[in-house]
C-alpha cells in the first residue's frame, strides 16, 4: 500500500528540479509543479496502487509541461499583434515619428508628398489634414502597427527631400 501523502512530499522536490531543467524561469517552474501536485491530490482516488506512483506524477507533469511550453508558444506567435494602442503610443519609434513631423513646415510637408509612395502619400496627407488616427486606420484599411512604420519611413523620406532641396538651393 502507497502512503500518498508521504510519496507526494518526496516528489514535489523532483519535480521542481526536472521541470527547472525544461523550463528556465524559476517562478514558472513552481507554478507548474504546484499545479501538477494539484491534479495528483484531486486524482488521489483514480491512482492504482499497482503501477509506480512517481512515474504517475511524472506523467502529469509532462502533460502539463506540454501545456505551459503550448501556451507560452501561442502568446509569442499572437504577441506582435496583440499590442493594444496605448502600448504602441509610448513606444520611442512613435514618439521620435511625430516629434519629426512637428518640426516640418506644413506647406514645405505637403510639397514634398508628390515625392513619396502611395502609401505613405496617402498616410501623410490625412494626417496633415487633421484626421485621427483611427480614423486614418479605416480610410487606409491597414493595421496599427503598420500605420507606426509607414508614418515613420513617410517621415524620413519627407526629411530627406527637404534637406535635398535645402542643399540645391543653397548651392
Amino acid at each position: 500500500m502507497v502512503d500518498f501523502d508521504k510519496e507526494l512530499k518526496t516528489v514535489g522536490a523532483r519535480l521542481l528540479s526536472y521541470v527547472k531543467s525544461i523550463v528556465f524561469e524559476k517562478s514558472d517552474a513552481e507554478d507548474i509543479v504546484q499545479n501538477t501536485l494539484l491534479i495528483l491530490c484531486e486524482k488521489r482516488n483514480e491512482f492504482d496502487e499497482n503501477k509506480h506512483f512517481q512515474g504517475w506524477a511524472f506523467q502529469i507533469c509532462k502533460f502539463q509541461i506540454k501545456k505551459y511550453l503550448t501556451q507560452k508558444s501561442r502568446d509569442k506567435k499572437k504577441g506582435f499583434f496583440s499590442i493594444k494602442e496605448d502600448d504602441i503610443t509610448d513606444e520611442p519609434f512613435v514618439r521620435i515619428a511625430d516629434l519629426e513631423l512637428n518640426n516640418f513646415n506644413k506647406k514645405r510637408l505637403k510639397s514634398s508628398l508628390n515625392h513619396l509612395p502611395a502609401r505613405q502619400k496617402d498616410l501623410l496627407g490625412y494626417i496633415l489634414s487633421g484626421y485621427s488616427k483611427a480614423e486614418i486606420l479605416s480610410f487606409m484599411k491597414i493595421k496599427d502597427i503598420n500605420f507606426n512604420t509607414i508614418k515613420f519611413r513617410a517621415i524620413s523620406s519627407c526629411k530627406n527631400i527637404l534637406e535635398k532641396a535645402s542643399e540645391e538651393k543653397s548651392k
